[in-house]
């Protein structure tokens, strides 16, 4: 008999996973940046009265911002790209994005070219990490 699970829960259990790396680095994950020195607000107000809430939002050693997505399916750029354009209006850091995509996902846009915004994100593959090789 097949348990249900609800679509989200996979980005409910990363989201605490990575929450726990809000002292450390992404590099076990093959992500090079400075480290993290303190976690942020992930939820940003918009002046239409409703707010974006992303994932994580960690601000790094050099000052600038970590924004880590996680996804279960392909992402549309166009959200994150908004969402990274608040965050910086709001903090004025430069924004790193980091999409940690699960499931048997192996592939997915990493850059977005609107004409005077070129978007580029890190995506990692969790599918093609191997877990017991990085111990």
């Amino acid at each position: 008999m097949a348990t249900h699970i609800p679509r989200n829960a996979q980005d409910v259990i990363l989201k605490a996973v990575v929450s726990l790396l809000r002292h450390g680095t992404l590099e076990p994950l093959g992500v090079n940046l400075p480290p993290v020195v303190q976690m942020l607000a992930t939820e940003l107000p918009a002046i239409d009265v409703s707010s974006s809430e992303m994932d994580l939002v960690f601000l790094l050693k050099d000052r600038s911002c970590l924004h880590i997505e996680l996804e279960s399916t392909p992402a549309s750029l166009e959200r994150f790209l908004l969402y990274d354009a608040r965050l910086y209006a709001r903090q004025r850091r430069r924004v790193r994005t980091v999409l940690l995509y699960t499931g048997n996902i192996r592939s997915a846009p990493r850059t977005l070219n609107t004409g005077s915004i070129r978007y580029h994100v890190h995506n990692v593959f969790l599918a093609e990490i191997d877990g017991d090789a990085q111990r």
